[in-house]
């Protein structure tokens, strides 16, 4: 059944629409004609935009189908605004005992970005754009910006380095186990 909102897209309105292969996906409108809608897929590469046509059962209310946040495409605004550039850092930290992610950007904090995040998770990073290149440092080479005030992400970072247990594993201070997760710069992140 056709939902009633295709008739009034506009540019930059966010939808779900049906994939080629019947999925529902987030989308947002990149053009418009009388008779259909220019979509692209959020996160996938331009080359999946697709003209769908206004009355077809593949456009729906944005969130009826995906989930998340209703009216919006992420949770809330997050940093502040703040905008990287070329030759800035973006710092991302896990507290693993606390559940709590943090990105930073040239040292900077730009405030709690998740909470409760727990398992286990691999680090990724995604680039959308010709000629975009990253370098990825998890703690094989010094941070160009140190995490603020927690000795024991240092101590934590210096052992991946030397290749050594951490003093809270040795048994040298008094700190639980569970205190190595507050980093764990690896591929079993």
């Amino acid at each position: 059944q056709k939902d009633a909102v295709s008739s009034s897209l506009q540019l930059e309105d966010l939808l779900d629409v049906k994939d080629s292969v019947g999925k529902w996906e987030p989308a947002i409108v990149i053009g418009t004609r009388e008779a259909d809608v220019h979509v692209h897929y959020i996160n996938w590469d331009s080359r999946y935009d697709e003209w769908i046509s206004r009355e077809s059962d593949r456009l729906a209310t944005f969130r009826q189908h995906t989930n998340g946040p209703v009216g919006q495409l992420f949770p809330e605004p997050y940093g502040s605004g703040a905008r990287a550039s070329v030759g800035d850092v973006i710092g991302c930290l896990w507290d693993r005992v606390n559940g709590r992610v943090v990105f930073t950007l040239n040292g900077k904090s730009l405030g709690l970005a998740y909470a409760n995040v727990t398992g286990r998770y691999y680090p990724a990073v995604t680039l959308h754009g010709p000629d975009i290149r990253v370098s990825v440092n998890f703690g094989q080479n010094p941070f160009r910006f140190q995490p603020e005030n927690d000795g024991r992400v240092q101590a934590a970072l210096n052992c991946v380095r030397h290749n050594t247990p951490p003093a809270f594993l040795r048994g040298d201070e008094k700190h639980t186990p569970s205190s190595i997760n507050t980093v764990t710069p690896s591929s079993q992140v």
